[in-house]
């Protein structure tokens, strides 16, 4: 409420874009913005100002979000930039504010304002970024054989003799398909190509030291990849890192070291035995059997009790 001069309570009317704060007796500005009661539409940011607000269009590559801001727009979200790359010519990579394509081999980004126009029927109409093919026999990287013509194909390029273009032909790190075209060679993952043949070969990680595999593993190389495995019982990792090597258990010290008590500490290909005294056995606990040796938690030399063994040669009427 406010004073008129004949001391009458009037109540407050706000003038349009403005709202009465109770707390505080007066008037105070609406941010349609930030309450989502503007209209602007997309592609517009929208701007507060006391009583009201503008609409102003966001940059290109921008769009609105849902407090009325500018904000990257994915273009390759809406299906819009993967026409426009052509997939599965090019694949659509999102940026800041834009896209650019990344081309499958055989194709090559457009180059120039006056390439993108020429690819549409009206050329005051020119397209985004895209992937178109390369030329392999225009611009002579086709690397053909003596005696034999490149024919451009979409994607790459064929070898074909000049008598007969059936009988085709393709240079070093292409590889003639059924279509009779020159398909560069890509090798899958694990492989690398091999220039002398021509061909893909294994990489063998745990050689060249690429492998990922911890300490306490070793590598083990496959065809087009690689494994990491535990050493089994009764070896360790070598120096190299690559192989396992036996573990001497008679030299251990320590609170691991070997006790045959009547016995001699032989060492083994993955483990060991205990060469008892005579009059001796060899005690076993706990032991597990493998492909190639026993592994044992403990061994030890024990006393023969050769009156219960029935091994004595005492006579049986003696006392």
């Amino acid at each position: 409420m406010t004073w008129t001069h004949n001391f009458v309570c009037e109540p407050v009317i706000c003038q349009e874009g403005f709202k009465f704060l109770a707390e505080s007796n007066y008037c105070i500005n609406i941010d349609e913005c930030a309450n989502s009661l503007h209209n602007c539409v997309v592609d517009e940011i929208c701007i507060d100002n006391d009583g009201s607000f503008t609409c102003e269009p966001c940059l290109k590559g921008q769009t609105n979000d849902d407090n009325g801001g500018c904000v990257n727009a994915d273009e390759c979200t809406n299906g819009y930039a993967n026409t426009m790359c052509d997939h599965p010519k090019g694949t659509c990579v999102d940026t800041q504010g834009s896209f650019t394509c990344d081309c499958a081999a055989g194709y090559r980004l457009t180059e120039s304002e006056e390439e993108r126009c020429s690819l549409t029927d009206h050329h005051e109409y020119c397209v985004d970024e895209t992937c178109v093919d390369i030329d392999e026999c225009d611009t002579g990287v086709h690397n053909c054989p003596v005696d034999f013509n490149c024919y451009n194909n979409d994607p790459h390029f064929k070898c074909c003799d000049t008598t007969w273009d059936m009988n085709c032909s393709c240079p070093k790190t292409y590889f003639l398909g059924g279509d009779k075209v020159c398909h560069p060679i890509v090798c899958r993952e694990g492989y690398v190509y091999y220039p002398e043949g021509d061909y893909c070969i294994d990489v063998d990680e745990c050689e060249a030291g690429t492998h990922t595999c911890s300490a306490e593993l070793f590598c083990v190389n496959a065809a087009g990849e690689y494994y990491c495995l535990p050493c089994a019982a009764g070896f360790q990792l070598a120096e190299d890192g690559e192989t396992c090597q036996d573990v001497n258990e008679c030299t251990v010290e320590g609170d691991n070291a070997i006790d045959c008590q009547a016995g001699t500490c032989v060492n083994l290909e993955g483990g060991y035995e205990c060469q008892c005294d005579p009059g001796f056995e060899e005690l076993t606990h706990n032991c597990r059997v493998f492909d190639y040796h026993e592994d044992c938690d403990t061994k030890t030399c024990i006393n023969i009790n050769e009156c219960t063994a029935g091994t004595h040669n005492c006579d049986p009427c003696s006392y």
